[in-house]
């Protein structure tokens, strides 16, 4: 299976695990439309992030790229000093160039060769979790019930895997169709 497919079976079995303990502990679904639209978005940052992580272990060394991945705090703090004129402390900066010092020391050192297109792959979960990070913290839908939410972004995620995998398929028809 594609990774796109099982990432849309295990958001889907999530999503439907997650509905039903929120269902069991009678938690509010209730959301605007206008919350809606911005849950669709985020799940479709959190499959983007899956995807590509996943993606990227066919490129480079699983550990160097999770160790990559989490470095996305880095960027959820450049959002917040650039766009929300958050605080940029001595703390901070001193986290961020260690946590980049660490992943280069664990990087270099690995035996295995690094591959560019591994490393810019997962560049950018760190590009799309960071977003979806600081978009749950200033969307406004964190109002809504921790399970409620998750639930929606699993569907949008699981929605959003469901329809690139309908594309993918459809271009490969098309590919193959050309060539008759």
């Amino acid at each position: 299976m594609s990774a796109a497919t099982v990432l849309f079976y295990r958001m889907g079995v999530g999503a439907l695990l997650i509905g039903a303990v929120a269902l069991v502990q009678k938690k509010n679904f209730a959301v605007s439309l206008i919350e809606l639209l911005k849950i669709l978005a985020l799940g479709v940052l959190y499959a983007g992030t899956s995807l590509a992580l996943i993606i990227s272990y066919s490129y480079i060394p699983t550990g160097i790229a999770t160790t990559i991945h989490f470095l996305y705090p880095i960027f959820v703090a450049l959002i917040m000093v650039s766009l929300f004129k958050e605080k940029c402390s001595f703390g901070l900066i001193a986290a961020a160039v260690v946590s980049l010092i660490g992943v280069a020391l664990l990087s270099w050192s690995s035996s295995a060769s690094v591959n560019v297109k591994g490393i810019a792959i997962v560049m950018i979960t760190v590009l799309t979790y960071g977003s979806y990070i600081v978009g749950v913290n200033k969307s406004g839908v964190g109002r809504i019930d921790a399970l409620p939410l998750t639930f929606y972004v699993l569907v949008a995620a699981t929605v959003s895997l469901g329809l690139l995998r309908a594309l993918a398929r459809l271009i490969a028809d098309i590919k193959l169709l050309m060539f008759y």
